[in-house]
């Protein structure tokens, strides 16, 4: 029987078209950069956002690895016609894509030790292997293909190990601080696309080719033109490139995103860090200079008893400090209170407000109105103590640069959390000063950019509207339930 199929023991003579082989090349270093790169982001990627990148980065590679091996196909010529059962066509790609997915899992882990690798490296090379030698089942020919067994295994050893390879080389490179370098990566992906065609071209010389006088069931097949094969190339630097893109817009994102939450990050702590020196500098002037300050009166209260104050200008000059030192506690008291206000955290907001609102008013000739409703809640620490900063803020602004006369202060409990307004009847400001969202390291803590930024670490929102009639401030605090000092917000 087999001696009927096989009209001569003798294999086909093929050549190559070098044109394509170098054009296999190319696909499959095009596919090995895209792979890097999408390792990379997988690997940063948290989330559907990783599933995306994974879906995707397995599709971009498996779709170039499957092209150079059907490009590397058609650059085989033979002396009989060739086509290719598109259904095992179909298999080979998405043995492809999942191979390569796998690979890319893989590289996402955090840490990839001898016997992952080495487990990742038969599993990838496996879909490789698999990959090609099913290509090559897709093949219907009048002539029956014979494996060297012996080139065969050196086709599945030389996947193993490149694969080991390119997994370290992903590996490596999935860290951007790493390689610092696309000369680097281009580097890796050219060993890569070089390991996979070699591959590709030892399995390829591990067939011969026996004509046979038998003719192939060519019903769903298919043949490549030339045409076929350039579109075909085409489409898979155009989708390896299109990869290659979204890879770098999204390393540009993640740049920018890492430059934002540091700066958030140092804001948020230069923000902590004043309220803390706030309440040292509190602490140390009620519990240093004030305590100081009342001995020194103690001790002109017992001069002003003794015998020496009998001379009038000693007992006038006792007065006159008696009644200076008197100035100076009072004057401490009030920045101690302003600088961290002990009704804040025994009375409320509510009652913390109404005491800086007095106090304000007093030192500024400001009248201002305080609209906070009687049975207003408890709120954290965090909350309560920003609250009270925005309410000082805008204030200081008002003295500082509206001209106002008056000022008002609005704090509403309502559904979208907890709206605070202070409102003034100045000159209002400018649309770049009011629009202000980003505050310099200089000025954090000072005017529009610092309440902003206080707004911003307490999760809410802000809006300014300012024109010629005054300017309105206000902030909605996202706020869960009743809240006690202390606790933290969240």
């Amino acid at each position: 029987m087999a001696e009927a199929l096989i009209s001569a023991n003798v294999a086909m003579t093929g050549w190559y078209d070098y044109r394509l082989v170098v054009l296999s090349v190319l696909l499959a270093i095009s596919a090995s950069y895209a792979a890097l790169d999408s390792a990379a982001r997988v690997t940063a990627a948290r989330g559907w956002a990783r599933s995306l990148w994974l879906i995707g980065g397995a599709t971009a590679m498996g779709f170039g690895i499957w092209s150079m091996h059907f490009t590397g196909m058609h650059a085989f010529n033979l002396p009989i016609p060739v086509h290719y059962y598109w259904p095992t066509v179909l298999v080979s790609l998405l043995v492809a894509v999942a191979s390569s997915g796998f690979a890319l899992y893989a590289v996402a882990w955090h840490e990839t030790g001898h016997l992952r690798s080495l487990v990742g490296s038969v599993l990838m090379g496996s879909g490789i292997v698999g990959l090609h030698y099913i290509a090559m089942a897709a093949m219907r020919l009048p002539a029956v293909i014979q494996f060297d067994l012996r080139l065969v295994a050196l086709s599945v050893m030389l996947a193993i190990f490149f694969s080991l390879v390119a997994l370290r080389l992903a590996f490596y490179f999935r860290v951007p601080t790493r390689g610092g370098a696309s000369l680097q990566k281009a580097a890796g992906a050219i060993f890569m696309g070089a390991a996979v065609s070699g591959m590709h071209y030892t399995a390829m010389a591990a067939a011969k080719f026996i004509p046979t006088s038998l003719q192939p069931d060519l019903s769903r097949a298919v043949s490549f033109s030339p045409v076929g094969t350039a579109g075909l190339a085409t489409v898979t630097l155009t989708i390896e490139g299109a990869t290659v893109l979204a890879c770098l817009v999204n390393r540009q994102f993640e740049v920018r995103w890492l430059e934002m939450q540091a700066h958030r990050e140092f804001s948020a702590s230069l923000l902590r860090s004043q309220d803390e020196e706030r309440r040292r500098i509190a602490r140390q002037l009620h519990e240093t200079t004030g305590q100081s300050l009342i001995a020194v009166k103690m001790i002109l209260a017992k001069i002003s008893r003794s015998d020496a104050a009998r001379d009038p200008t000693v007992a006038e000059a006792v007065s006159e400090s008696l009644a200076l030192v008197e100035t100076c506690i009072k004057e401490i008291r009030t920045l101690s209170h302003l600088l961290h206000p002990p009704l804040l955290g025994e009375a409320g907001l509510a009652s913390a407000l109404r005491w800086y609102a007095a106090g304000f008013q007093q030192r500024s000739g400001i009248k201002v109105k305080v609209e906070v409703p009687p049975d207003l809640e408890r709120f954290p620490e965090k909350i309560e103590t920003g609250v009270f900063r925005i309410v000082q803020e805008c204030l200081t602004n008002i003295h500082r640069h509206s001209g106002s006369p008056v000022a008002r202060i609005a704090i509403v409990r309502n559904e979208d959390g907890l709206r605070v307004e202070v409102e003034d009847e100045g000159r209002g400001m400018s649309s770049d000063v009011a629009g202000q969202g980003t505050p310099s390291s200089l000025a954090l803590g000072v005017g529009i950019a610092g309440i902003r930024e206080r707004v911003k670490q307490l999760g809410g929102t802000m809006e300014i509207h300012s024109g010629k009639h005054g300017t309105k401030v206000v902030a909605i605090l996202p706020v869960k339930g009743q809240g006690s000092w202390g606790e933290s917000a969240s």
